[in-house]
């Protein structure tokens, strides 16, 4: 072959490599771009802000120079003031509309749908596209699911209060809480609620945020375990499948701090097992969590870990990477690998738990001091060993 020849290849070589290169570039920016939250109108005052315009006091992350028409990523945390009214619309051509002062966290975006993190602020979702199979709306302890639906919730820091409304249409409201036993709590408990805009059903739910309010103060764990055994037979009276598997899940939770874990393996396997029929992909996350903690009880920790991850697997696909959700996974993996001894491993899982605990409910949140402080304990092993 002569020397013009392999000059010729060399240079169609380095050519394709140009081509396939910015092809590359080309795919990933049009996957960046795939999935966003769009700000799409603003108004101040009855004063309407044009297209490309900024728009006073509203913030993203840390940038105060806000236009209509930016368009927000997975991760992002706005800011809207009390005298604006800004209204979003997702790649999927859901809406989202602040109503007053108001802070959210975009969560996650994708072709299955969407979740966000509703810090405080009275905000309404209209749920539009029908094919998506979740959107989600969080706010520590309370989650509201819903699919084809207009609804409405304000987060009231001042009053110390959610309120959750149906304006059109049918969405759940799950709360976790906790009972007191005795001297001792048992957390992890669900409660659902359907809030529907149909005459004859509950078209709002109000509840007081915090730790304590949620609290029902009970003698002993058998009279725990009566308490939710009633609710199951009620339930399932009444047929509404996820009241079923949440009271199944608090008689778990009970039967875990009873010590009695291989009752409480049961039961969570059996939710995993009818979670999975229905399609509920929260459920399953939420019994494969439960389930790790059975096996973490055990002191079988292999088992806690898969079943940790397999919770986290799951919630990374419906709420995203960063949501708080994610960081109580992150938390229990950490507990299960520092059990086994592997504790730059263990360090590894609180760290990423403790950045999100600090941006979604802050440094004095009693989530982020839990796992300060097991952080705190991890090294303190390792110094010793």
């Amino acid at each position: 072959m002569n020397h013009d020849s392999k000059r010729s290849i060399t240079t169609m070589k380095n050519i394709i490599s140009v081509i396939v290169s910015l092809l590359l570039c080309l795919a990933g920016s049009a996957s960046a771009q795939e999935h966003f939250l769009e700000i799409i109108k603003a108004e101040q005052n009855q004063k309407s802000f044009a297209r490309g315009e900024t728009i006073p006091g509203v913030v993203v992350n840390e940038d105060k120079d806000v236009k209509v028409g930016r368009k927000l990523n997975v991760g992002d945390l706005v800011s809207v003031p009390k005298d604006v009214r800004v209204t979003f619309e997702s790649s999927n051509k859901n809406t989202i509309e602040t109503k007053n002062n108001a802070e959210f966290i975009v969560s996650n975006i994708n072709d299955k749908g969407e979740s966000y993190y509703q810090k405080f602020g009275k905000i309404r979702y209209g749920v539009f596209h029908k094919a998506i199979e979740f959107f989600k709306v969080s706010h520590a302890k309370y989650l509201a699911a819903v699919e084809g639906t207009v609804f409405v919730i304000n987060v009231d820091l001042e009053n110390k209060e959610i309120e959750c409304t149906a304006e059109q249409g049918t969405f759940t409201v799950t709360r976790e809480y906790k009972v007191r036993a005795g001297d001792k709590d048992i957390e992890g408990l669900k409660e659902t609620v359907i809030v529907s805009d149909r005459e004859g059903k509950q078209r709002t739910v109000k509840y007081k945020l915090g730790i304590d309010e949620a609290f029902q103060v009970f003698k002993n764990y058998d009279d725990v375990l009566t308490y939710f055994k009633e609710h199951l037979k009620k339930d399932e009276k009444e047929g509404n499948k996820l009241n079923i598997i949440a009271a199944k899940n608090n008689i778990g939770r009970t039967m875990l701090e009873l010590a009695k874990y291989d009752e409480a393996i049961k039961i969570f396997e059996s939710l995993i097992k009818e979670a999975s029929i229905l399609k509920n992909e929260e459920w399953i996350a939420t019994a494969s969590n439960n389930l790790g903690s059975a096996w973490e009880a055990k002191g079988i920790y292999d088992k806690a870990i898969e079943f940790y991850q397999k919770a986290l697997s799951i919630d990374e696909k419906i709420f995203g990477k960063d949501h708080s959700k994610i960081a109580i996974r992150y938390n229990n993996l950490g507990l299960a690998w520092g059990s086994k001894g592997k504790y730059d491993k263990a360090i590894e899982y609180y760290q990423k738990a403790l950045k999100i605990f600090i941006k979604y409910l802050g440094e004095n949140h009693p989530n982020t001091k839990t796992v300060k402080k097991n952080i705190e304990e991890v090294k303190k092993k390792m110094n010793r060993d």
